[in-house]
C-alpha cells in the first residue's frame, strides 16, 4: 500500500489513491480512566503503543487535560510519529490474507527539510509496529520512508512548465516554494515560523503583508502563478488579502478535496513514482 500522510499540526490527511482519503484532528494527550465512556465518534481515538497509552483526536479535545497539538518547524518527535501511526492504523484494512505493509511518503517545512531531520523521521517510522486503538489491535510494517518538503510537494499533485510558487499557509507555519519546470528553487523559498493557530492575530491583512514581504524578499513577483493551499486557502477574505498583493494566486484543489489535501495527494504521487 502506497500512502501520502501529512501529519500536519492541526490535521492529519491522508490519501491512498483509489483507496480514498482520510483525515482527523492531530490532538494528542494524556489516557485517564473515565466514569462514563460514551460511544467513540468517528475521530475519538484511544491508544496504546508500546507500553504507552493516551487519547488522540476529539477525543483528547474532551477528555484530556493536557491535550493539544505540538506545531513547529519540524516533524520529528513523538507527537509526528503517533499521528502517522494513527493515520495508517485507520486506513489498513483489518482482513486476514491482506498485506499491512506500507510504503510511505509523508513531509517537512522547507526550514527543515535536511537530512539530519530527515532521518530522524525515516527512523522513527520505519519497521513493525504494534497499535491499538479503541481495542482493535493492528499489526503493521512501514516498509519505506521518504520525506518530501511541504508546500513543494503539492506540485506534484499536478505538474506544470514555467515557474510556479506554492504558498501553503498552515496551522503551526507558512511554506512559501518555488519551482521552475518541476525544478525546485530554494532560494526563493521559505518557511515562516508562524501559523493560523499560533498567531495572537486574526487579522488576514496582516497576515497576508507579513507573507509579501518574505516572498518578495525571495524575488517572487506580483503576476506570478502562486496556488494557494492548507488551510489558509479556505478561508475566502485571507485569500482575497493575498490576491491585493499576488493576483494570480489561485486556490488549489487536487482530486476535488479540500486544499488542506493538498500536500497529501503530492505525497502520494511521489510515493507512485518511487515505490510504484
Amino acid at each position: 500500500m502506497i500512502l501520502g500522510i501529512d501529519a500536519g499540526g492541526e490535521m492529519v490527511k491522508v490519501f491512498g489513491g483509489a483507496m480514498g482519503h482520510d483525515s482527523f484532528p492531530s490532538d494528542l494527550g494524556e489516557w485517564r480512566d473515565r466514569r462514563l465512556v460514551n460511544t467513540p465518534g468517528q475521530d475519538d481515538m484511544e491508544w496504546e503503543y508500546e507500553g504507552q497509552k493516551g487519547f488522540a483526536g476529539t477525543l483528547a479535545q474532551m477528555e484530556s487535560e493536557l491535550g493539544g497539538a505540538m506545531k513547529g518547524e519540524t516533524k520529528a518527535h513523538f507527537d509526528g510519529k503517533m499521528r502517522v501511526l494513527l493515520a495508517i492504523h485507520r486506513f489498513i484494512p483489518n482482513a486476514r490474507g491482506v498485506d499491512p505493509s506500507v510504503q510511505l511518503v509523508t513531509g517537512q517545512p522547507i526550514s527543515h527539510h535536511t537530512e539530519e531531520e530527515k532521518s530522524k523521521i525515516i527512523d522513527m517510522l520505519t519497521g513493525k509496529h504494534d497499535l491499538i486503538v479503541n481495542g482493535q489491535r493492528k499489526i503493521f510494517r512501514i516498509k519505506q520512508v521518504k520525506v518530501a518538503a511541504e508546500g513543494a510537494a503539492a506540485s506534484m499533485a499536478q505538474p506544470v512548465e514555467g515557474l510556479i510558487r506554492i504558498l501553503d499557509i498552515g496551522s503551526g507555519t507558512v511554506n512559501g516554494a518555488s519551482l521552475l519546470n518541476m525544478r525546485y528553487i530554494d532560494r526563493e523559498s521559505f518557511t515562516e515560523p508562524f501559523g493560523l493557530a499560533t498567531l495572537g492575530t486574526s487579522d488576514e491583512s496582516a497576515i497576508a503583508r507579513r507573507v509579501n514581504t518574505i516572498a518578495t524578499s525571495k524575488k517572487w513577483k506580483r503576476n506570478d502563478l502562486i496556488r494557494l493551499i492548507g488551510g489558509g486557502a479556505e478561508i475566502a477574505e485571507l485569500v482575497n488579502k493575498v490576491k491585493e498583493f499576488f493576483p494570480n494566486a489561485e486556490v488549489f484543489a487536487p482530486k476535488r478535496l479540500s486544499p488542506k489535501f493538498s500536500n497529501a495527494v503530492g505525497f502520494y504521487e511521489i510515493g507512485l513514482m518511487l515505490y510504484g
